[in-house]
């Protein structure tokens, strides 16, 4: 009996340990063909909406899970991560005081931590990996983890983070994305269906979210320094 309640008693303790290990889990899922194109001629400008053609950069998943002192995100898409200097994977954890990313381009990945203070910051990096489907970063938590703003995206681009020529994309969740198509019926074919917003006329194109040419900027350098180290 003694025997059996200590086998019972180890079983509880390390049933408190595992669970007090994992602070948080996040996990976000994003419904497939739900990528955007964008097109800019001279004629004017079209969003379409639900392209299949492009699993490489559809996103399926993306996670966050907190294990004690490390952060660990995973984001998966319905095809396979690439390796192409045209395509790029970024993710974003961001917490009351903490902002950590991670991103995979041209065969190489980079993960960045900062926390702002009023006495200061700190900062780290991560380690981040890709096989098949999902690309992972671990970091070490250097500042509150608790999520406050949580998302991904893709992109593939004609010519690296040139957005004024054809483009496609795809944002977890959605909401996340720099323009949604009119839902009113005014697409042609639906949103459902692959249509348009197209403004035949050339005018003003559609509002884009705040800050999102902020993070094309922090992209193009992030690429950039990917794209010396490789030459060195």
């Amino acid at each position: 009996m003694n025997k059996r309640n200590g086998i019972i008693l180890l079983v509880v303790i390390a049933s408190l340990i595992f669970s007090c290990s994992i602070a948080a889990a996040e996990t976000l899922s994003d419904p497939t063909g739900d990528v955007y194109r964008w097109t800019n001629t001279a004629s004017g400008w079209s969003w379409q909406y639900n392209v299949g053609d492009k699993p490489d950069i559809d996103i399926t998943q993306l996670s966050a899970e907190v294990t004690g002192s490390t952060l660990t995100l995973t984001l998966k898409v319905d095809g396979t991560i690439q390796n192409s200097e045209n395509i790029v994977y970024w993710a974003y954890y961001n917490s009351t005081d903490t902002t950590y990313w991670m991103s995979w381009a041209n065969s190489e990945g980079m993960g960045f931590a900062t926390q702002t203070s009023e006495t200061g910051g700190n900062f780290g990096t991560g380690n981040v990996s890709a096989s098949g489907d999902t690309i992972t970063c671990t970091f070490d938590i250097i500042g509150d983890d608790t999520a406050v703003n949580f998302y991904a995206y893709a992109s593939e681009f004609t010519e690296m983070n040139d957005i004024s020529n054809e483009w496609w994309g795809d944002w977890a969740p959605n909401d996340q994305s720099p323009y949604t198509p009119d839902t009113s019926g005014d697409d042609t074919g639906g949103d459902t269906s692959g249509g348009t917003d197209d403004n035949s006329s050339g005018g003003t194109p559609p509002p884009k979210t705040p800050g999102f040419e902020a993070v094309l900027l922090i992209g193009a350098l992030a690429i950039a320094m990917i794209l010396l180290r490789k030459r060195e």
